[in-house]
């Protein structure tokens, strides 16, 4: 397991998947800016003034997708940069003060291979969006960083977990490369979070490590989106397997509706302040019902195009 030169100014570099586009992207990419990190900013297909991008920042490369999938598109921006560590972000989320020098301080230890860190959840955000949030980044709140442990104690508020979110993460650029080089789908940190805990690596948490998520990602909320994406889990979870381990997840997912709904309830008490709690159980149950609709059809009917749809 190799060590890290501190010393070396360019020890991190970033990229940064677009979601959304226009503003959004151009928050995100002048806060990175204040970092003076290495920076490679994976654009949408809703993005088309790729050369007034380039005349506004010039110290960032910009690569255009393709029509890529957000996980492809993660992969691709790690091989373009050359920097010990990479950090991954997306233009929905703006990093906080302080935000390289945690991300950095996150691998001290030769046997962390990433990081990840809060994603707090902007107020000026509607209802549906806090819904998301909850969701997708709720359970890294730091008040529930202990039920994602593996450890009972931290090193330096490090936190060594089993799990880290799917955006505001970091990894070792060298480990990281071997595992998503051959990878069809992309980096999907799931996969890639679990075959590192196989290999004898550590995930840690940082609380200091902070984004906040402040930008509406319009695509990543729309149910249909949700559908997709629980399909996606789902399928690349039963692959190859039997009718009948399907047959079985399937059924399981029944229960689904009101098992995440729970969940993110139990996130939003964290995330959200209490007079916005009405507003936001009411989403959370609308988005994962259609996230568990989307996995009893991946259990069943395998991924399809839903990959083709996380962009």
């Amino acid at each position: 397991m190799n060590g890290v030169n501190y010393q070396d100014e360019t020890i991190l570099g970033i990229v940064i998947v677009s979601l959304i586009g226009g503003d959004a992207l151009r928050d995100c990419l002048s806060r990175t800016m204040e970092t003076g990190a290495p920076c490679v900013a994976m654009l949408g297909a809703h993005d088309d003034d790729i050369i007034r991008l380039q005349e506004d920042f010039p110290s960032i490369q910009f690569i255009a997708s393709d029509g890529q999938p957000v996980p492809v598109r993660r992969q691709r921006g790690v091989q373009i940069l050359d920097t010990p560590l990479v950090a991954l972000l997306e233009d929905s989320s703006l990093p906080e003060a302080g935000w390289e020098k945690a991300v950095i301080s996150s691998f001290t230890s030769e046997r962390t291979a990433a990081a990840g860190g809060p994603v707090s959840l902007a107020e000026t955000l509607t209802g549906p969006y806090l819904a998301l949030g909850c969701g997708e980044y709720g359970r890294f709140h730091p008040g529930r960083f202990p039920l994602l442990t593996t450890s009972s104690a931290g090193q330096d508020e490090l936190l060594p977990v089993s799990r880290l979110p799917g955006n505001n993460l970091a990894y070792r650029r060298d480990v990281l490369l071997p595992l998503i080089k051959d990878m069809a789908q992309g980096l999907i940190e799931g996969e890639v979070n679990h075959r590192l805990m196989e290999d004898g690596w550590l995930l840690v948490m940082n609380p200091a490590m902070t984004v906040s998520y402040a930008h509406q990602d319009r695509h990543g909320a729309r149910l249909k989106t949700r559908f997709q994406h629980g399909r996606l889990f789902a399928g690349n979870r039963v692959e190859g397997a039997s009718w009948p381990v399907r047959a079985v997840w399937a059924i399981k997912s029944a229960v689904l509706p009101l098992l995440l709904t729970m969940r993110g309830v139990s996130s939003m008490r964290y995330a959200v302040r209490p007079s916005r709690w009405p507003e936001v159980v009411f989403w959370i149950f609308i988005m994962e019902s259609a996230w568990a609709l989307g996995e009893a059809t991946g259990y069943l009917r395998g991924r399809g195009q839903s990959l083709e749809a996380w962009s």
